[in-house]
């Protein structure tokens, strides 16, 4: 199990890596390619660390109105 992890580590930084160096022409490509040259480290913190939660649907939960029994 331990080397699959890794292993899904290493294609997910591969895939930052290409889509941060790609060149484009496209302004808006650019601007997601900084904003992921910036963040990369965070983008895959999870991976790293069991007590982060690799989605946001704790947040979700958290603040979503809850609805009321019919």
């Amino acid at each position: 199990m331990h080397g699959l992890a890794v292993e899904r580590g290493r294609l997910l930084q591969h895939v930052l890596d290409v889509l941060t160096t790609t060149r484009s022409t496209v302004r808006d490509v650019q601007r997601l390619a900084a904003h992921l040259t910036t963040k990369a480290a965070a983008l895959l913190t999870f991976l790293g660390d069991p007590a982060i939660d690799a989605t946001n649907c704790g947040s979700n939960t958290r603040f979503a109105p809850r609805s009321s029994p019919a």
